[in-house]
């Protein structure tokens, strides 16, 4: 998928969590940041996607789809963002669950995502294709769940 797919998949997912972790609203803006961040983090690894080109060294000798599209990669970051936030807090929550979004959302291109990289060299591929009117679609199914999201949250956090 492209970076707006997992930007509006990780800010919906972001809002809805909120709710249901019952965040205030600067929380709520905090958290949003934490999704559109961690939303994008696994391409930091790729030198065109969003984080990216403000990432140049982690580009280098870093296969891309490698291990920042790994389980492994999950447990690490999930590892130090504890130790970092003991006790665990609503941003590890929402931080890691737009991680694993973003595999989900790579796992239904061609070119998949290789859960156990580097233990295994199979990958889990889907259909869609990042440039296809498939993708467009779930970008716009996107939209329309970050736009339930935000009414949702309206009406939960206003009436």
């Amino acid at each position: 998928m492209n970076g707006k797919t997992h930007v509006v998949w990780s800010l919906a997912l972001g809002l809805i969590l909120s709710v249901f972790l019952h965040a205030d609203g600067l929380t709520t803006a905090e958290l949003l940041v934490v999704a559109f961040i961690c939303g994008l983090l696994p391409d930091v690894d790729h030198p065109k996607s969003m984080l990216g080109h403000w990432f140049k060294v982690v580009n280098y000798g870093v296969k891309h789809r490698g291990f920042m599209h790994s389980l492994w990669a999950i447990v690490v970051f999930v590892f130090f963002w504890w130790k970092l936030l003991s006790p665990p807090s609503s941003f590890l929550i929402v931080g890691a669950c737009a991680y694993v979004l973003h595999l989900v959302l790579d796992t239904i291109t061609p070119a998949g995502v290789n859960w156990l990289y580097p233990f295994s060299f199979g990958r889990i591929r889907g259909p869609i294709k990042s440039d296809g009117i498939v993708a467009f679609a779930v970008l716009i199914a996107g939209v329309f769940f970050f736009a339930v999201a935000v009414i949702l949250y309206l009406q939960l956090r206003v009436f």
